[in-house]
């Protein structure tokens, strides 16, 4: 089980730190290198979704300092229990939500409300906390 992360710097014009070192041309930029260049900066985190691994989202959630959590939902289905648990723990750690609708392309309408339907019912439940 693993999560990783990945180190994003911005200008403070907005653009984009990154790409290829101007010395070493075949390698990328450190994150050490792009945080010394940067303005500002975010890091994403990739946590395990599957039940499986939960101590590490758990984990990752509560140590990684995070501002945002984007929630990946299926559309073509109801929110799983999982998708329970990682709202619930990002409610209970007070880290605001982003919900993501996937494989909407060729979903029927039917579920993809239905899936919504249900996501709305999850962030409006008092063990959630979310208007």
């Amino acid at each position: 089980s693993t999560s990783t992360s990945h180190l994003m710097g911005f200008r403070s014009t907005g653009e984009p730190v990154g790409g290829r070192d101007q010395i070493r041309t075949n390698k990328r930029k450190t994150e050490d290198e792009v945080a010394r260049e940067s303005y500002r900066i975010i890091t994403l985190m990739d946590l395990a979704g599957h039940e499986k691994y939960l101590k590490t989202t758990i984990h990752g959630v509560s140590s990684g300092m995070a501002d945002y959590g984007l929630i990946l939902v299926n559309a073509r289905q109801p929110p799983t229990h999982m998708t329970r648990h990682h709202l619930g723990l990002c409610c209970n750690f007070g880290i605001p939500v982003v919900v993501i609708f996937t494989k909407l392309d060729g979903c029927p309408r039917h579920a993809y409300n239905n899936s919504k339907k249900e996501v709305l019912k999850l962030l409006r439940a008092p063990e959630i906390g979310k208007k």
